[in-house]
């Protein structure tokens, strides 16, 4: 009998040493690298990471409004589709939200296209900053076509949720409230960039990897804000995870993640990757210049500028409208300045100087003709009026003839 136990157990942790891609757990996470097919070695750059509070690459950038979504420096992300079709997946590592149609989310990195597969959920959350955690987090998993790079690429965004006693997250009820228990289903959720992400949207971006086998390479996106969850939404998620036989996740322990409040439960397991080693990995951190919220729409001449040289534009243009101004003024009175025989007198630079000698003539002669007539008029009113005409003598008239009335009369010659 003991020899069968002990059979058993080699088995067993052969087969944990040796996962594949469908049996691998968050228990045993440290033999993924030897899962055939995948690329979850250490010496490729993994995800998730420790973000610290002091990064070297800073940039700022106000949150824009384009013409199909909004941009925060080099990412970009559509809203034209307030609400997508999914479908509703439970199962034992997490919850999958998978789009039926990609293409209604895109996003846009340095002119790279993605479009938005599914949205997934770990509790605790993966990525920690300054080694904290937060009590769930959900990753954005898009895809996009990069024929000279083998294919595809991969781009992940992901937000934070902290545990507040007092919040009941609308975007997260939408799913949670329609999630099967076994069986996929069919959903309608809201747009996630319109509903999920932050007020301040500054993100760290890096180079990293998926956080599940096969721990493909990924570019990610992690806004720093957290948004709120509420304890029964959190409950509902990993006592659902937790349900399945034989478990693969990491045994649920008597110690608290790092960072996550006094509400957490530490009955359930955890569904989260182990930090990796960020290894030299620049950080790039994108701060929202613009936090409070309005939201500049950019156009031909300030749209991906700095404020500075935004500044600058509008100042020029201000300045040539002025200039634009004084020409327009001076060209007003410039017909009041003439000379004692009433030619133009030259102008400054914004005159009209091009006129020819004709038009000079054409106008003393118009100036001559209306003196001319003034004078007329002036001597025809001083002239007595002409006298009447005297009526003409009875032989002078004839009778009127036939087909005249008796009255009518005609003149002879």
């Amino acid at each position: 009998m003991y020899r069968h136990v002990s059979l058993l157990s080699l088995w067993t942790a052969g087969a944990q040493e040796f996962p594949d891609l469908s049996s691998w757990s968050y228990e045993y996470q440290r033999y993924w690298q030897n899962i055939v097919g995948s690329t979850c070695s250490p010496i490729t750059w993994q995800s998730p990471i420790d973000i610290p509070k002091s990064l070297e690459f800073i940039t700022k950038a106000n949150l824009t409004q384009v013409d199909d979504g909004q941009r925060l420096g080099p990412f970009a992300w559509s809203t034209n589709k307030p609400n997508l079709n999914v479908t509703l997946h439970p199962g034992p590592v997490t919850w999958e939200v998978r789009l039926a149609k990609p293409s209604d989310v895109v996003t846009e990195l340095e002119g790279q296209l993605y479009h938005l597969e599914k949205i997934t959920f770990k509790s605790p959350s993966e990525h920690t900053v300054q080694g904290a955690h937060n009590a769930m987090e959900a990753e954005l998993y898009h895809t996009g076509k990069a024929p000279l790079q083998g294919g595809f690429k991969h781009l992940i965004a992901s937000v934070s949720f902290r545990q507040d006693e007092n919040e009941w997250n609308m975007f997260l009820n939408s799913i949670f409230s329609a999630m099967p228990q076994e069986k996929a289903a069919s959903a309608t959720i809201t747009n996630p960039y319109l509903d999920l992400l932050p007020p301040d949207k500054s993100f760290v971006r890096y180079k990293g990897s998926s956080t599940v086998p096969p721990c493909e390479p990924a570019t990610w996106i992690v806004f720093l804000e957290p948004q709120l969850v509420g304890p029964n939404q959190l409950l509902q998620f990993r006592s659902s995870i937790s349900g399945y036989e034989p478990s693969r996740l990491e045994p649920a322990n008597d110690t608290n993640p790092p960072g996550v409040s006094e509400l957490w439960d530490s009955r359930w397991g955890l569904n989260n990757r182990m930090v990796q080693d960020a290894g030299g990995r620049e950080l790039t951190l994108v701060q929202m210049a613009n936090a409070d919220h309005s939201l500049p729409r950019p156009n031909h001449l300030t749209g991906g500028q700095t404020p500075w040289i935004s500044m600058l534009l509008l100042l020029l243009l201000a300045l040539i409208a002025c200039l634009l101004l004084i020409c327009w003024i001076r060209q007003g009175t410039r017909k009041k300045r003439k000379d004692a025989f009433g030619r133009q007198v030259a102008g400054g630079w914004c005159d009209d100087d091009s006129e020819s000698e004709e038009e000079g003539f054409l106008e003393q002669q118009q100036l001559q003709q209306q003196q001319l007539q003034q004078q007329m008029a002036f001597a025809q009113a001083q002239a007595p009026p002409p006298p009447a005409l005297a009526p003409l003598p009875d032989a002078l008239l004839v009778q009127g003839q036939r087909g005249f009335g008796q009255r009518d009369q005609i003149y002879m010659g």
